[in-house]
């Protein structure tokens, strides 16, 4: 089989589920509960693949007509389990990780604040603090400053690290 002949297979396929296909594009867009697995029933790589007879799965993969379908139905989206997700991962909202969530560039900003608070002095975490907040350090500079700083003062070393 031709990658020609599967994307024509695929279309077929598509064609004989016009119905389904539509509904499920909308309930997956509406984010209705359960309406990606249900897509991934029907519109699944492996069930599409068994259903045009195509021994190759990955030509499936790689057919222009199938990835059109994956992204309609989100289908290219890996499977998120409650048991998969812990610590701070699972409290992010995936979307808005998608987006690039500003609130949580702010906790990691206000993490790194608090541990140049912790570990330096007031003058030294003043002005660690001041060239964070210009850009002239970034959060994991400043980690690694503490980090070093840290390091420096189990040593008892004689020279101190300037920020």
């Amino acid at each position: 089989m031709t990658q020609e002949e599967v994307d024509l297979e695929i279309r077929e396929y598509k064609a004989a589920r016009t119905a389904t296909h539509t509904d499920l594009r909308d309930a997956v867009r509406a984010n209705r509960k359960g309406a990606i697995n249900a897509a991934r029933k029907l519109f699944g790589r492996n069930k599409v693949a068994r259903e045009i007879g195509c021994k190759s799965k990955t030509m499936v993969t790689n057919s222009k007509v199938y990835k059109v379908i994956q992204q309609e139905l989100r289908l290219n989206e890996p499977r998120r389990s409650v048991r998969n997700r812990s610590g701070f991962d699972g409290a992010i909202n995936p979307a808005s990780e998608r987006a690039g969530d500003p609130v949580t560039e702010q906790i990691i900003a206000n993490e790194t604040r608090e541990l140049v608070r912790k570990h330096l002095d007031a003058k030294e975490a003043n002005e660690v603090i001041q060239k964070l907040d210009i850009g002239e350090m970034t959060d994991s500079q400043v980690r690694m400053f503490i980090e070093v700083h840290q390091q420096q003062k189990r040593d008892d070393c004689s020279r101190r690290v300037q920020p």
